[in-house]
């Protein structure tokens, strides 16, 4: 996880703001922007040992509750 988190700040356009770091293999960034062409998101990565998961939320209308879901 800690090289997702060296890569993200210096290889994105905005690294965000990390929110939640669990070095057991869960990051939340809030506000991120990969590539200047792209919208700003949040963005969930779950960490699975050799495998990795990026989720990213890029709808934040009112019409959902809460911001993540408790599942995820």
């Amino acid at each position: 996880m800690a090289d997702f988190v060296a890569a993200r700040e210096t290889l994105w356009h905005k690294p965000g703001t990390i929110t939640e770091l669990d070095i057991a293999g869960i990051l939340v960034v809030e506000d991120a922007q990969p590539r200047a062409d792209q919208p700003t998101r949040d963005i969930a990565v779950v960490s699975l040992g050799d495998a990795r998961v990026v989720m990213g939320v890029t709808d934040r209308s009112p019409r959902i509750p809460i911001r993540y879901a408790s599942t995820m």
